[in-house]
């Protein structure tokens, strides 16, 4: 039997519905997603108490316990209350432990996966979805997120992808009457997703461009969508405002530095989250941010889906050949007033854009789905308009794909006569050189689409070679290479989460950046009368360990602005770690060197740890 007849009953079989209109398919996607779930639901990090960060867990605790919004003995102004809210409503009525806590995580990641793939399914195809689900949900570095840190990115990841789904099924033709219930419904998850996430802002400003631009290109269609979407919009705005309002009565800066732990809105105008004494940003560092930003996250986008190690350059195939597909799509989605998931996904991108920190995945995760969606509709448009006007195309082709050659020569030029630069560029020697080739033989193919006369003979013979291939065959083949495909590197992510799951239940925390400040802190807890204030990097593991009330140790070079803090603050004791990776700039050895060289008299070494010191100052640093 033909290759194409067999491939088209195993393609019907697939498609055929089962159960409440899923097909074998459907249910096979739910099956994997709930089984590495299951895995995350499992085998999380096993150790009695947090390791990594405590702010989140320690919130809830003081909203269960004490009925307040506290951390570190004061009200909590950066956070939004959402997760800890969570938390503390199941751990009312689980316990507070660490198992609990991490098995709200593995919940969030398997309902959002779900949920994702229903959304993906319904606004695009089933083997997109199942291909962008099952490459998320099976990523090591998810699961690694998912099993070891209480952070608030994947129950948002659920919450929004909640929002985009009510909002879909609401959204119906004038004549469909809506329920009640699922309008309250939406408001309330709008408001709970923006509560956790401050990114959550995107879900409300792509709402009201959505509206906006549903009224510009059908009047009728934008005034029915006003209707059904102004109370939840009104309710996610006012929930926003009543918690910026009660944070901002209630912000005090420990010190007079930009950025972190000021509000989200004063960090966009600093030059560097990571190294605040950079001072503000100008106009002419924008640029520099975005183009930076755009490159680490398609990086990190790639890296994350494909378990692949890439080269970080912008010309790479991987990189700014995802970004422009992923922009194409996007647009092309926009065209005529798209829909709110669109409008939310160029929100959430434009703000992470202007983000002044240095990468880090969570930002990424709750729209990677989206992105998959977006790079894969970015690749139909082009294909399609190359069928339609070949010769436009090639144009485009050919330049576009000419200048990423020489771009990727030039970089492939510069590594080979700076080697050293290789860590920093974080990539290998053949990458630059595989990007050459690729872009010039899509260069080459531009060419050929021109039909220019000494061509011509050449374009004839390609297409002769594609038309005398069996086209139900050749479909067949590749849908069946790319199951295949996807069938492997599920198992390979899956296996790699095991080893991951293996490691968590068998941690070992000195290994962790973060043991030197616990074990700072747990000196501390026994050894210093409780009325002693520390001053440490790691604020919520040290207050977390050592129950005293603990000031931010800041990455601030000037000894006297250090030292008039640590006097105003009555700082007793100084954590002095020495991690492997520094988060913030200068260095923490730096800036307690400049202490000493300037105070070293007032300072006395009291314990000294694997990787930490603690100072101790008489009379609270008088």
């Amino acid at each position: 039997m033909p290759f194409h007849h067999v491939f088209k009953i195993f393609s019907r079989a697939l498609k055929r519905p089962l159960v409440a209109g899923l097909t074998l398919v459907d249910l096979a996607v739910y099956a994997i997603i709930l089984l590495l779930g299951a895995l995350q639901f499992k085998f999380y990090l096993r150790t009695n108490d947090f390791a990594y960060d405590a702010m989140y867990g320690d919130l809830a605790r003081s909203l269960l316990h004490k009925g307040a919004y506290e951390f570190n003995f004061q009200p909590e102004t950066t956070l939004p209350p959402g997760l800890p809210l969570m938390l503390a409503g199941v751990g009312a009525v689980l316990g507070m432990g660490m198992a609990v806590m991490f098995h709200v995580m593995a919940v969030c990641v398997t309902l959002g996966s779900l949920l994702t793939y229903e959304l993906l399914r319904r606004i695009g195809n089933r083997g997109v979805a199942a291909a962008a689900v099952l490459l998320f949900a099976s990523s090591p570095a998810l699961f690694s997120f998912g099993t070891q840190l209480i952070f608030s990115d994947l129950p948002y990841f659920f919450l929004s992808t909640l929002v985009l789904l009510l909002v879909l099924n609401i959204d119906k033709p004038a004549s469909v009457r809506t329920p009640v219930a699922q309008i309250i419904s939406l408001a309330v998850v709008l408001a709970l997703a923006v509560l956790t996430r401050s990114a959550g802002i995107a879900l409300l400003i792509g709402l009201i461009s959505w509206m906006i631009a549903s009224l510009w290109y059908n009047r009728e269609q934008g005034r029915q969508r006003i209707l059904r979407f102004i109370l939840p919009l009104m309710l996610g705005l006012a929930v926003q405002a009543l918690w910026t309002g009660w944070a901002q009565r209630r912000h005090q800066l420990e010190w007079q530095l930009g950025g972190w732990p000021d509000s989200y809105t004063a960090n966009l105008k600093i030059k560097s989250g990571n190294q605040p004494e950079l001072g503000n940003a100008t106009v002419a560092d924008i640029p520099a941010r975005v183009g930076k930003n755009v490159v680490d996250r398609a990086d990190e986008f790639v890296k994350f889906m494909s378990g692949r190690w890439v080269s970080r350059f912008w010309s790479s195939p991987a990189i700014g050949g995802v970004i422009l597909l992923i922009a194409i799509g996007l647009a092309s989605s926009l065209r005529k007033g798209g829909q709110l998931h669109d409008w939310y996904f160029l929100w959430h991108e434009i703000i992470y854009l202007l983000w002044p920190w240095d990468f880090e995945l969570r930002f990424l995760l709750p729209v990677a789905p989206l992105a998959c969606l977006y790079l894969w509709r970015g690749f139909l448009v082009t294909r399609n308009y190359s069928l339609r006007s070949p010769e436009t195309a090639g144009r485009w082709i050919a330049a576009v794909a000419s200048f990423l050659a020489i771009c990727s020569a030039a970089f492939a030029f510069h590594f080979a006569s700076f080697p050293r630069d290789a860590d920093h560029l974080r990539g290998d020697r053949l990458q630059p050189i595989g990007a050459v080739l690729f872009w010039s033989a899509l260069a080459i193919l531009g060419l050929v689409m021109l039909s220019l006369p000494a061509l011509k003979r050449l374009r004839q013979t390609v297409h002769h070679f594609f038309a005398s291939l069996p086209k139900s065959d050749l479909a067949g083949i590749l849908k069946t290479a790319a199951i295949l495909l996807l069938i492997v590197q599920v198992g390979r992510g899956a296996r790699q989460e095991l080893v991951i799951g293996r490691q968590n239940a068998h941690p070992d925390l000195r290994a962790s950046d973060f043991y030197p400040d616990i074990e700072a802190a747990e000196w501390i807890a026994k050894h210093e009368p409780p009325g002693t204030v520390a001053m440490a990097r790691k604020q919520d593991l040290v207050f977390h360990y050592s129950h005293h009330h603990v000031v931010w140790f800041p990455p601030i070079s000037d000894a006297r602005i250090l030292m008039d803090g640590i006097q105003r603050h009555r700082v007793g004791v100084v954590v002095v770690t020495h991690p492997k990776h520094q988060y913030w700039l200068p260095a923490e050895d730096a800036r307690f060197h400049a202490l000493m060289k300037t105070y070293g008299q007032r300072f006395r070494l009291v314990h000294q740890g694997p990787a930490d010191m603690v100072f101790e100052l008489p009379s609270g640093g008088d």
